[in-house]
């Protein structure tokens, strides 16, 4: 049977005593006489319905011993217990809220179970339903933990890539050559390297560097093996460069340049014509060459050098020459007109005459005066090294048709001095030049197995000397 009125019908209680909602004010007293809609009383075993003015209420009986007071009290009780766990302000929604008159109008059979052990009126539902859920702090909880794993796991790869750049897998691989120049700075030597593939990633190395409190690597070549450890790279580039491989040139005295051109040849990756291409192309020039001239003949100094693989055509010849001016220099060449009576450059032609002609240092010095005294007579010189230079070297021995080669270096026909040096003479026949032994020669002759020469004064005395040379096998 369905009761209606402000709230359903009490719930059953077994007896406990009334509990007054501490959230909500007393009910007011009825008044005596006055019928109170849908409100049951209890009297001992039967409930009876109290009779209102102009209306009477239908009774009920209760079952299970079951009061007026403890119909009463179960209902406070039950109302207690659900305020407990609805905020007063909920309480105020509820009931003066715009479903209030819709909350109150429930049926008595309108409710569900009640987690109290009772029912719950679909009003009460609905309060507690539109609660407002507190802020779900397991939810965010798990979202900082999401992120929190996902940065770590970023951050472990990232150190992992960063490892592998500075401790490549695998072994190293054939070292290749690494050429850093004059004030290169450590980002340039990282590229350089990062293109060599002697490491990875160019910009870890150049931290790494930073890191380890490297830098100020010297200018040079270095050989360093592909896909190398970090560490490794930056032990060989503390040690400095290493010497380049290099290469022993020996230059005779007395060789000319085409000569020397053939010896430079020898070297790997030079060539002979690119070195005469760069003596006649006047790129490089000797301070005692004749103004105008570009030719180098004579002047590179016959020595031994040490030639690196960077050293090309022209380098080569720039260190020839420049030696020979030293060397020049330091005998006193410049001053060759005040102890000779030449020019500088003829006294240098005059040096490779006698490096050409004199086969015994002694000879360098009397050769020399034949020479001058010669000159200075307006005789032809009649040297057959110069008819060997006129026929371009090929021949060892001069014949008696060779010894008129229309050529300006044939001495034989053409009065004075050759117009260039023959041969690049050494510091020995260049002290000659300028220091020629005192004495009249005129000639010179080989008369001795050994090379040496024979000298005179006159041609009477001469062909005795040719006639012993002859003699002895020598002519």
């Amino acid at each position: 049977m369905k009761f209606r009125g402000s709230r359903p019908a009490a719930k059953p209680s077994t007896g406990a005593p009334q509990t007054t909602n501490p959230r909500r004010p007393t009910a007011e007293p009825e008044a005596p006489g006055v019928a109170q809609p849908n409100r049951i009383e209890g009297t001992g075993a039967v409930g009876v319905a109290s009779v209102g003015s102009g209306s009477v209420g239908s009774g009920s009986v209760g079952t299970g011993g079951v009061g007026g007071g403890a119909a009463s009290g179960g209902e406070d009780e039950w109302r207690s217990a659900w305020a407990q766990d609805w905020p007063e302000e909920q309480w105020e929604h509820a009931e003066t809220g715009p479903d209030a008159d819709a909350t109150q109008s429930l049926a008595a059979d309108d409710w569900d179970d009640d987690p109290y052990g009772g029912r719950e009126s679909r009003g009460r539902r609905y309060a507690r339903e539109s609660m407002p859920r507190p802020p779900r702090r397991g939810r965010g909880l798990l979202t900082v933990l999401f992120v929190l794993v996902i940065l770590t796991g970023a951050s472990l790869l990232g150190l992992r890539w960063v490892q592998r750049q500075i401790d490549p897998p695998g072994p190293a691989g054939e070292a290749v050559q690494i050429d850093v120049p004059k004030g290169t700075s450590t980002a340039s030597i990282s590229k350089l390297l990062e293109q060599k593939k002697v490491i990875t990633n160019a910009t870890v190395f150049r931290y790494y560097v930073q890191i380890k409190g490297k830098g100020g690597f010297q200018a040079g070549s270095y050989r360093l093996p592909v896909n190398d450890k970090f560490d490794d790279v930056l032990s060989i580039l503390a040690k400095g460069p290493v010497p380049p491989d290099t290469h022993k040139l020996t230059i005779p005295e007395g060789f000319r340049l085409t000569q020397i051109a053939d010896r430079i040849a020898t070297l790997p990756g030079r060539s002979a014509a690119k070195f005469l291409e760069a003596a006649k192309s006047g790129v490089v020039r000797s301070e005692f060459g004749p103004t105008g001239s570009s030719n180098l003949e004579g002047l590179l100094f016959p020595s031994t050098y040490t030639i690196e693989d960077t050293d090309d055509e022209t380098t080569i010849l720039r260190k020839m020459v420049e030696t020979f001016d030293q060397t020049a220099t330091d005998a006193g060449v410049a001053d060759a007109a005040t102890g000779a009576g030449v020019s500088p450059y003829e006294a240098l032609i005059v040096a490779s005459l006698i490096e050409r002609e004199a086969k015994l240092p002694q000879d360098r010095g009397p050769i020399a005066r034949v020479i001058y005294n010669r000159l200075a007579k307006g005789q032809a010189l009649q040297i057959d090294a110069t008819i060997v230079y006129a026929l371009g070297g090929t021949v060892d021995r001069v014949l008696a048709k060779d010894l008129h080669v229309a050529s300006p270096y044939n001495t034989y026909d053409n009065k004075g001095l050759p117009p260039t040096p023959i041969a690049s003479p050494g510091r020995a026949s260049v002290d000659a030049a300028l220091h020629p032994t005192p004495g009249d020669w005129l000639y010179y002759v080989v008369t001795g197995a050994d090379g040496s020469h024979s000298f005179a004064t006159s041609y009477a005395e001469h062909r005795r000397n040719i006639a012993l040379a002859k003699a002895r096998g020598l002519r």
